[in-house]
């Protein structure tokens, strides 16, 4: 299991996620605990207004699970949470459930407060809800070398450790897509893991927010035909047939037919004739003279 030395450490995690505190000093602690973490629980936990204004439905949990100098990092994402008490100053105490067993993802062997270090603590502090617009990277801490790196400055990678905007609500739209396409090219009907992917057909740039995630606005499409797709050098008409760019490439022609189809497997709905008419008009902006094949 990989030694994990603070939270960017642990693989796929993104913001915002509640980091939570889970040590055993007290027999009873470790009873309550052994009861909890086979049912996929977690609590009785105090958590911030901004976890409670934010949803924790949905969102990742980290648990810190510290024994004797050393933690277990699992992770889980919460389906669920139920009042199971309050706390000495009348604050209600939560338990959360996730929907799959915790996932160990390795061992630290750093404090809580080091683990999480750049996030605003609970007072306790037993909780962190892990926000990047809260976030302060510590003073000398932005990227780790290798450890048998002893030059400074002389090329060689390193990751750097950032602030980016994210797209929340991006994994509801592709899951939302899949469930109408299925996991397959809507044009080539082509099944590969990594190759097919959700694609927005007006983009998240300038779609509304609910836009951003409804089925109607996106499509299964091979990798390459996303990449034409969102360079308006390809695109659909009312009936679903494919439409290519006026005097596009040869090369890129043939590539995009080589699957033999040139329409795709089922008649855009409505709502999706509509977001296509948008994709058109961009493409017309931009120069692009789309033809029916």
């Amino acid at each position: 299991m990989p030694q994990l030395n603070r939270w960017f450490d642990i693989p796929n995690l993104r913001t915002p996620f509640l980091a939570i505190n889970l040590s055993n000093p007290k027999p009873e602690s470790r009873e309550t605990n052994d009861k909890l973490f086979p049912k996929r629980q977690t609590g009785h936990w105090p958590v911030t207004k901004a976890v409670l204004a934010h949803g924790i439905e949905g969102q990742t949990i980290v648990l810190f699970y510290s024994d004797k100098g050393t933690a277990t990092i699992y992770v889980g994402t919460c389906i669920s949470k139920c009042k199971t008490g309050q706390t000495k100053d009348r604050k209600p105490r939560y338990t959360f459930t996730v929907a799959r067993p915790w996932k160990d993802e390795g061992h630290a062997e750093v404090s809580f407060s080091r683990f999480f270090e750049g996030f605003r603590m609970s007072a306790n502090p037993t909780v962190v809800w892990a926000d990047m617009n809260g976030y302060a990277s510590p003073t000398g801490e932005e990227f780790y070398r290798e450890e048998n790196d002893s030059r400074e400055g002389e090329g060689g990678g390193y990751n750097v450790l950032g602030i980016s905007s994210q797209r929340i609500g991006h994994g509801v739209f592709v899951q939302r897509v899949v469930d109408v396409w299925g996991r397959r090219c809507a044009l080539t009907n082509i099944e590969t893991p990594r190759l097919v992917q959700a694609c927005h057909i007006v983009p998240w740039s300038e779609a509304t927010p609910e836009e951003r995630t409804s089925a109607h606005n996106g499509l299964m499409l091979c990798a390459h035909l996303h990449a034409l797709f969102d360079s308006h050098l390809i695109s659909f008409d009312a009936d679903g047939h494919l439409l290519l760019a006026d005097g596009i490439d040869a090369s890129v022609r043939a590539l995009t037919l080589a699957g033999g189809q040139v329409r795709l497997r089922e008649i855009p709905s409505a709502r999706q004739i509509e977001f296509l008419r948008r994709h058109h008009e961009t493409a017309h902006k931009a120069g692009r003279r789309l033809v029916r094949v």
